[in-house]
């Protein structure tokens, strides 16, 4: 009775969030959800109500970054857990004067991720379901729609494992558009968008622009553009040259506006 652990589905979350006797709920999931838990618990004034959800989070690579440090970092956030992570980079904007320096390194360690069942010690594993599976290959295909150049299409890998296996996938953004579906939306799986500008504050625009608000990763040298970015992205969260999955156990962990409240 000091801890009760019960397994379900939706429905079975929807029920315990709603009763008035349950006293808080502190929830990790999706966006869509966490809205549904929020209007579930609205006339229940006295619960406490922590909402950890989704992210659409970037890496800022400038032009006078640590190139090794700055690959290694985007790839480990970008597939750890195939990308399945509320901290997980989807978003990269580099600085034009490096950014066929940094695609050129980014795609070819990208094609030697390992990809398999964990007790062969692979890089990625799966996707959770056949539906995230589904999503992933569908968002390639929008991004596409929307005008954007697949640099490596991800799509489904049979490893002889029973498991939902992806390979990774990483799509440059032709044309920044706040009201692109692929650029704003939450895919859950291991796809990188790329973007390249020339200027700082169209890097903190393309980061403001989703509605999510999580983690933003500045790689620089320069402390200005990183205090620039602790003043103006609209996020819970600022690594300075560690990747976006990184946080201090000595510090809060939390988004705004559709990462959480």
């Amino acid at each position: 009775g000091v801890f009760n652990l019960l397994q379900g589905d939706g429905e079975v979350g929807k029920r315990l969030a709603g009763n008035e006797h349950v006293d808080g709920v502190l929830f990790t999931g999706s966006y869509e959800v966490g809205l549904k838990i929020k209007q579930e618990t609205l006339h229940h004034f006295w619960k406490i109500l922590a909402l950890e959800m989704g992210g659409k989070n970037a890496s800022i690579v400038w032009d006078d970054a640590d190139m090794d440090k700055a690959v290694y970092e985007c790839i480990i956030a970008s597939y750890v857990t195939a990308g399945q992570r509320c901290s997980c980079t989807s978003r990269i904007i580099l600085n034009k004067k490096i950014a066929d320096q940094f695609i050129k390194r980014f795609y070819e360690t990208a094609k030697k991720l390992s990809i398999g069942y964990w007790k062969d010690d692979p890089f990625m594993g799966p996707l959770i379901s056949a539906e995230a599976v589904e999503k992933y290959i569908r968002f390639q295909e929008i991004a596409k729609r929307e005008g954007c150049e697949s640099l490596m299409r991800g799509k489904a890998l049979d490893t002889g494992r029973e498991g939902y296996y992806v390979t990774p996938s990483i799509s440059l953004v032709q044309k920044f558009d706040a009201k692109s579906v692929y650029q704003k939306s939450e895919i859950f799986g291991p796809n990188v968008a790329i973007f390249v500008v020339e200027d700082f504050d169209e890097a903190l625009q393309i980061n403001n622009s989703t509605g999510f608000g999580l983690a933003v990763s500045v790689f620089s040298k320069n402390r200005d553009l990183y205090q620039r970015t602790l003043e103006r992205a609209r996020v819970g969260l600022v690594n300075w040259n560690r990747s976006t999955n990184g946080a201090s156990s000595r510090l809060p962990f939390g988004g705004i506006g559709k990462s959480g409240n």
